[in-house]
């Protein structure tokens, strides 16, 4: 691999631009080169520019949100991961399978490998989907 030293004055001077290689498929290029059209870019390098500006930009205010909820589905997770009952349950048919019957008459089992297979039995014990 043939790679050149980047002058560390360039990479702090704001706006300068150098040229960069990549060796694709002239398929690739072409589907790139169209993908440019389409976005109306003035050039090849101004559209992939653009997708490493869209790639490198942080949302804080979506990021901030998906956090947020991220907390909020943790502390209601482990509220039901702490439930003892399930817990006794699960810790009963862990390895085995669990004979269940639907709101319709519908037997089903489950083999119990996690928590989640314990919680998907006994809703669908109460909670017809049809």
């Amino acid at each position: 691999m043939d790679v050149k030293e980047i002058n560390k004055n360039m990479i702090s001077a704001d706006g300068v631009k150098i040229s960069v290689g990549c060796r694709i498929t002239a398929s690739r290029k072409m589907f790139l080169e169209e993908e440019a059209r389409k976005k109306g870019a003035k050039s090849f390098s101004e559209f992939l520019e653009s997708i490493l500006n869209a790639y490198g930009k942080e949302k804080p205010d979506e990021t901030n949100q998906l956090k947020e909820e991220n907390e909020a589905l943790k502390k209601e997770l482990s509220g039901i991961a702490g439930n003892e009952d399930l817990q006794k349950i699960f810790t009963a048919y862990k390895g085995k399978r669990l004979s269940y019957q639907t709101p319709a008459g519908e037997k089903r089992n489950i083999e119990v490998k996690n928590l989640s297979d314990v919680i998907k039995a006994l809703v669908e014990t109460v909670f017809d989907k049809n």
